[in-house]
């Protein structure tokens, strides 16, 4: 199996064209394009995150690859969750704790909820799992970085600020302009949308 044959296999998995596949690789389309008409296959780094995406192995890429595994067999059991890390505080430089998802990207992560948040569908000791990838709209839920502590909260997208909408309707919501990242109650604080929550994981 060629290199063209295999991308599009696991990109019909996802529903994905090669602009999808371009994005989700931090790659141009020229690049993708060179894969798919042979004239350079994709080196080490790319095969790991490609494995990563499909929930495959660089083995698996290989061994398929060299018409020694069937894809349609690799794939049988690429329908288990992905691993990611499990951090609860923003400084956090490494963890042995992780959680299973349906999530994609490489980047993703868990948020191990200690306090309480902005957000109510969201409990202590529960995980947030975290895409700071993926679009964020009005409406979302996203995990926010207020001086460097970490937290969720539902969010409303205007023209010019972002607003973080609080647990109960009788506290005014916080407001952070969108061009300075700056709170307006105070300008000395500024606040970071850290990424879209896309999942809840809860252990039992």
């Amino acid at each position: 199996m060629t290199y063209k044959e295999l991308m599009q296999t696991l990109m019909a998995q996802k529903g994905w064209k090669r602009k999808d596949l371009a994005k989700h690789l931090g790659k141009s389309i020229g690049q993708i394009n060179q894969w798919f008409t042979g004239y350079r296959n994709p080196g080490h780094n790319t095969l790991k995150q490609l494995a990563f995406l499909f929930n495959i192995t660089i083995d698996d890429i290989e061994n398929i690859i060299n018409d020694k595994k069937n894809i349609a067999e690799a794939l049988s059991i690429a329908n288990k969750a992905y691993m990611v890390p499990v951090i609860s505080t923003l400084n956090q430089d490494s963890t042995e704790d992780w959680a299973p998802t349906k999530c994609y990207s490489a980047s993703a992560f868990g948020f191990l909820i200690k306090d309480n948040t902005m957000e109510p569908t969201f409990q202590k000791n529960e995980i947030a799992i975290v895409d700071p990838t993926a679009d964020v709209l009005s409406g979302d839920i996203v995990a926010v970085n207020i001086k460097d502590v970490l937290t969720i909260a539902k969010i409303h997208l205007t023209l010019n600020n972002v607003q973080l909408i609080p647990f109960s309707p009788h506290i005014l919501p916080i407001t952070i302009n969108r061009t300075s990242n700056l709170l307006d109650r105070d300008l000395n604080v500024t606040l970071q949308i850290v990424g879209k929550v896309v999942e809840k994981y809860v252990r039992f």
